[in-house]
């Protein structure tokens, strides 16, 4: 073969696997395919709450939120320490989707397990963002605890209504494997425009009037998800009200670490609430132990895994943001030489710019990453992070004037513009492994755990930082005498070193497979399934008979009140021929429920 015809071979060989899928992707018509499908398989009304809910919720409203509540405390002149911790206490709410989720899983109200749960929801954070609006300026700057409240409350209305959605569109990718990543995408994609909307107009908004008048503009969008769910677009089925106490039993581990989840992070938020330093690390330390070694006790081993992975990068994201937001926004009479961002550039033009890289991430992994394996997109994304934080070291050791670069020009790389980014390309792959390994049924309770964890995790690493920032005497206001001279170390140690040491969980706790591959499976079964597996674990399959065997006594006990003695004798002799106490399940495990229910265990009886 030629020269000529050797190089013909290599640009067509780039060409086919390089050029023409970008240009495929690139596509307007590849767009519309994707919100057909999601239409598709969702309905044109869930496809409306969604926009509602992730675009308008959690994206705009959330966005307004977080980047009013920096200038709403420093129009009251409270400090980078306090400000810190209640813009923590934005995590609880996420923390408490455990309890949320196994509240709707097994206590449906009016017969549905996620609409009115959402309704209620709504009207809590249309209330948080009334207290925020209307409350005044002089009785707000003396009780701190109604920022407290008020942030709580509108959070907790955007995790319960993302955590409903997020079971609901669970329950589809897992009966439908066509679907693959098309409604996280969809989430993401919205929650990324609704949160550059909320973000680009608060700090235009700020600047012309004051952080309060931006709460008010987030009422109406606060409300309005209120109308899709009234008008039943959540495509969940009518049933019976009824507690789910099978269901309870048979999958009392998830339940259980669900619910501790929700109460570690709310003795957290009453612990940082006494701005104790001590305590509030000691806590930490308590509360990262006793959920680690939780996870392991209580969920499926893959799951465990997955969520420990997550529960270590969540809480070695330490958050030093409190001293850095006020670092970049210093007034030059706090600090002379620094870079005096106003709130349009720092809450607008830096959050177009974040919105536009996260978009590319969601482009570039539903187009290139999903072929990736889950250990790959880990290692990309603290390595991502850790050079985006070494832009800020830059930044605060003032070694970019040095150099005569301005600061508005390098902070575009820093962390504050990537860390949506890197988020996204951390908890998408997340998601989709989490949607294959949760049980049937039980979606909601397993997207509650994983967000509990991780935003447990985040808390955790906001007290861990506030306290660190406290330590290293970094000043933030003018009364403290605003020094700033220790926080360049400080970003060093926890922003680049930390992210870095535990990229190698990854390869420890996250499946070696490519993310649009199905896991094997005896790694995606349930728990009360996987018993019935020849490849299960001795112990798994010994936890899971104690389960069955309880819960088949208590039906077999039930209907033996409405029958005679010798009938009910009968029948568990009967049940002791076939399936002796103690023994794997067989092939009669696999009858109807009817006919379980005419059996008896006879190990209980």
């Amino acid at each position: 073969m030629s020269a000529c015809g050797a190089l013909r071979c290599i640009l067509s060989v780039v060409w086919y696997r390089r050029c023409l899928p970008l240009l495929t992707a690139l596509n307007p018509l590849h767009l519309c395919s994707f919100l057909s499908r999601v239409i598709q398989h969702g309905g044109g009304k869930f496809f409306v709450l969604l926009i509602s809910v992730y675009m308008l919720v959690r994206g705009a409203v959330g966005g307004m939120a977080q980047a009013a509540l920096l200038p709403y405390f420093r129009e009251r002149s409270y400090d980078a320490i306090a400000y810190q911790r209640v813009d923590a206490i934005a995590n609880i709410p996420f923390c408490l989707k455990g309890l949320m989720g196994s509240l709707s899983d097994a206590l449906p109200l009016g017969g549905y397990r996620k609409k009115y749960y959402m309704v209620l929801a709504a009207l809590a954070g249309v209330l948080g963002v009334c207290l925020f609006s209307f409350v005044s300026d002089t009785f707000s700057t003396r009780h701190i605890w109604l920022a407290t409240v008020s942030i709580f409350l509108i959070f907790f209305e955007i995790a319960t209504c993302e955590l409903m959605c997020a079971g609901m569109y669970s329950e589809l990718m897992s009966t439908n494997s066509t679907v693959k990543s098309d409604f996280v995408t969809f989430a993401f994609f919205n929650y990324t425009v609704g949160n550059l909307f909320g973000r680009g107009i608060s700090g235009v908004i700020t600047d012309a009037a004051s952080a309060q008048t931006v709460y008010r503009v987030a009422l109406p969008l606060a409300a309005q998800v209120l109308i899709p769910l009234t008008l039943n677009f959540m495509p969940e089925k009518r049933g019976p009200f009824c507690v789910a106490t099978e269901k309870l039993l048979e999958s009392r581990g998830m339940f259980l670490m669900a619910l501790m989840v929700a109460a570690v992070s709310v003795g957290l938020a009453i612990v940082s609430l006494t701005s104790i330093g001590g305590l509030a690390f000691g806590y930490c330390i308590f509360g990262f132990g006793f959920l680690s070694v939780l996870l392991f006790r209580t969920l499926p081993l893959r799951m465990a895994k997955c969520n420990m992975y997550l529960f270590c990068w969540a809480v070695g994201n330490i958050s030093i943001s409190g001293a850095l937001d006020y670092f970049f926004t210093a007034a030059p009479a706090c600090l002379p030489d620094g870079p005096h961002f106003d709130y349009k550039y720092y809450s607008t033009y830096t959050t177009l710019l974040g919105a536009l890289a996260t978009l590319l991430a969601l482009w570039g992994f539903h187009n290139f990453l999903v072929e990736w394996t889950y250990v790959q997109v880990a290692w990309v994304t603290s390595v991502v992070k850790a050079l985006a934080a070494l832009f800020d070291y830059i930044i605060v050791r003032r070694l970019n004037v040095l150099a005569g670069i301005p600061d508005a020009a390098i902070y575009f790389f820093g962390d504050a513009i990537v860390v949506n980014l890197i988020r996204t390309l951390h908890n998408v792959p997340e998601y989709m492994l989490i949607a294959k390994l949760c049980p049937r049924g039980l979606e909601v309770t397993a997207y509650a755990i994983l967000d509990g964890i991780s935003y447990a995790g985040y808390n955790i690493a906001a007290q861990v930082g506030a306290l660190l920032t406290s330590r290293a005497n970094v000043a933030t206001t003018e009364a403290e005498g605003c020094d700033f001279s220790n926080l360049g170390m400080l970003v060093l140690a926890t922003q680049v070193a930390v992210p870095i040491c535990l990229a190698p969980l990854a390869s420890i706790l996250l499946p070696r497979v490519s993310i649009s591959a199905d896991l094997p499976s005896e790694e995606t079964q349930s728990p009360d399934n996987r018993e019935r597996s020849p490849t299960v674990d001795r112990r798994s399959t010994e936890e899971l008979d104690e389960d069955e065997t309880h819960v088949l006594h208590q039906r077999a006990c039930n209907r033996a009140a409405a029958e005679s003695q010798a009938e009910a004798r009968n029948k568990c002799t009967s049940l002791s021929a076939v399936h002796p106490a103690n023994s794997v399940p067989t092939e009669v495990d696999k009858q109807p429920l009817q006919s379980i229910e005419k059996t008896c265990d006879t190990s209980t009886t």
